[in-house]
């Protein structure tokens, strides 16, 4: 079962993911940074980001990705996170998860009711 998922889960990064096979293939060989195209814009993410975006794509938790000069978007029901060092290096799905709970995430920050982290 955890095969099959996995299969799926590249298979479906198709939709988000310019180089889907490429990128897919460094995952499984690996590797520590991913390089990814979107839009035409190729980025380096972690492997840790990597798998939380594509996974959550797969799980509709993730509408899209798009980008808007230099900057990567990650396109949510809630709002869109533009990616910054932090949610490159931690990953995106601790992030996502607060922010279903009404958190706001900023600049490196997660805010809810004048309290940040």
């Amino acid at each position: 079962m955890y095969l099959t998922r996995k299969v799926k889960v590249f298979l479906k990064s198709r939709e988000i993911v310019d180089n889907w096979l490429s990128s897919a293939l460094e995952y499984m060989k690996g590797k520590e940074n991913i390089r990814i195209k979107v839009g035409g814009k190729e980025f380096v993410v972690s492997r840790r980001f990597y798998s939380d975006i594509v996974n959550m794509f797969y799980d509709k938790e993730i509408q899209g990705l798009m980008n808007e000069g230099d900057k990567f978007i990650i396109k949510t029901k809630i709002q869109d996170f533009p990616v910054d060092d932090h949610i490159n290096k931690e990953g995106f799905k601790f992030i996502y998860e607060g922010s279903k709970r009404g958190w706001k995430y900023k600049d490196g920050f997660i805010e809810k009711e004048g309290v940040f982290f």
